[in-house]
């Protein structure tokens, strides 16, 4: 069976390894499993994207559709199916609609070997055994290697990252209501072997993959992290590659392990700036998002810690938007900021993710909780090496944003996020006197009262009604940040609108 895979990347800022279909075709090698495009300039249209499909003649379009990709893959699979009707279409993902073109889906909370190999063995009366572990024994990576290298040499070409997501365990012990990742949430840690992922991080160097970022929902929880992370330091000494790492999941691990393991990636080059994961601030928004994590004040010690002894900068990751949060809890996070110096960074709009606790209509209700679809803004660099955009540029998916909950208004969310993007210009330029939040509020209040936030007032307005046609940190060619710095900080005239 020939089968094509389609899963558009989240960005073009770098060249991904797509590692699921890495995994799904090493789940059943017998059939042809066509290679899903690495490299996306030149696709500007949908037809070019299905003419390519269709080139390759396949019996089957198996299609991976999340947020970010949504809206293309459904209209992808609708296309496909009236073009050529005989064409068995699968679905698999966290975020499926329109699904009346759909012969095969996969549970978005179940794993997808397990699925295909029943599903070709039921069209094909193959006889591929059922995985029944998380990992197989062998690396679906290195079996894929001339695939990684082929991606490793689109990244030079192109001078962007070449990236490989690295799994080296699934599942999360954890239930956090906004979560869905893909390795499950409240169930228990499979390990990969140990040895598959030394090899998959040796295949990484040696084919000069540029950035290993780590996927676990919990790295640096099991004693072996601190090897593992160790032994990508002693691959960049001797190879070369990778030139970077990222660490996603190392929010709730102990924090003793936490530093040792961010002492290590630091020390190593690894990293230019770390994650300090919080959240939220107040005891109230952590019970309501069931998190649990160490004491806040330990976090931070620990952030001010590396950056006093590496002179790296902290990141927080804070969500805005979450229930139990206010617009003074808001503003208090300007002081933790201010604390530790850093402001380029801003808090991610809480999404309701379709497969977690907090998209259910019982969570909704208890928390009072009103959304709106808003295009994301996740193709702000999807223009190709000649300049023009891609296809993703036209296929921007649109994401459901918590806009208001039990302890704040739309009014008051619409604040929040316009300062959210505000306060990375703005907070360089704060008194060292008195306090962030003090001083933020005061300019809100001079802000809201200008002519030029009246026109991005518009647009605010209708961002919260799921009614504004650009992304969300469009205003009218502009990032908030750019008209606060052109009108506010720098006081340019504000003349006729353009």
């Amino acid at each position: 069976m020939r089968i094509y895979w389609l899963n558009p990347s989240i960005s073009f800022k770098a060249i991904y390894a797509d590692t699921a279909w890495m995994e799904l075709s090493s789940t059943c090698p017998n059939e042809y499993w066509i290679q899903p495009i690495i490299n996306w300039d030149g696709y500007h249209t949908i037809e070019q994207l299905i003419d390519e499909i269709l080139s390759h003649s396949p019996n089957m379009l198996c299609v991976s559709s999340y947020v970010w990709n949504e809206k293309l893959c459904s209209d992808v699979l609708e296309k496909i199916k009236t073009s050529n009707p005989s064409i068995i279409t699968v679905r698999g993902g966290q975020k499926q609609t329109n699904n009346n073109f759909i012969d095969y889906s996969c549970n978005p909370l179940s794993p997808g070997e397990p699925f295909i190999v029943e599903l070709i063995n039921k069209l094909t009366n193959s006889s591929y055994p059922i995985p029944t572990k998380q990992f197989p024994e062998e690396s679906s990576l290195v079996k894929n290697a001339s695939y990684i290298s082929e991606v490793a040499s689109i990244g030079k070409m192109k001078n962007i990252p070449s990236v490989v997501m690295l799994e080296t365990t699934r599942g999360c012990p954890y239930a956090c209501t906004y979560c869905e990742w893909g390795g499950g949430i409240g169930t228990k840690i499979t390990q990969k072997p140990l040895q598959n992922v030394y090899d998959e991080i040796d295949l990484c160097s040696i084919l000069k993959i540029k950035e290993i970022d780590i996927a676990d929902a919990n790295f640096g929880i099991l004693p072996r992290d601190v090897d593992i992370i160790q032994k990508i330091v002693d691959n960049k000494n001797m190879f070369g590659y990778p030139k970077s790492t990222m660490l996603y999941g190392i929010a709730k691990t102990r924090l003793d392990k936490k530093e040792k393991i961010l002492e290590i990636v630091i020390e190593g080059g690894l990293m230019d700036h770390f994650i300090v994961p919080i959240q939220g601030i107040t005891q109230e928004v952590m019970n309501n998002i069931k998190r649990t994590d160490v004491p806040l004040q330990d976090t931070l010690n620990l952030a001010m810690k590396l950056r006093k002894k590496w002179n790296v900068e902290p990141i927080f990751e804070l969500i805005l938007g979450l229930p139990g949060s206010t617009l003074l809890d808001f503003y208090n996070e300007m002081d933790l900021v201010e604390y530790s110096g850093t402001w380029n960074w801003y808090r991610y709009p809480f999404s309701l993710l379709p497969a977690t606790e907090a998209a259910t209509s019982f969570y909704r209700t208890l928390h009072k909780i009103k959304t709106a679809l808003m295009i994301s803004p996740e193709t702000d660099d999807a223009a190709d090496s000649n300049g023009s955009y891609n296809l993703i540029a036209s296929y921007r998916s649109a994401q459901e944003i918590v806009v208001s909950t039990y302890s704040f208004t739309k009014e008051e969310w619409k604040e929040m996020f316009f300062m959210n993007w505000a306060q990375r210009v703005l907070g360089p330029n704060l008194s060292k006197d008195r306090k962030a939040s003090e001083q933020m509020k005061e300019i809100y209040s001079e802000i809201s009262k200008t002519r030029w936030f009246a026109k991005i007032k518009e647009q605010l307005d209708l961002l919260v009604e799921g009614k504004k046609e650009t992304d969300y940190l469009d205003y009218d060619g502009l990032l908030i940040e750019d008209w606060v710095t052109k009108y506010y900080i720098n006081k340019e005239p504000y003349g006729s609108y353009n």
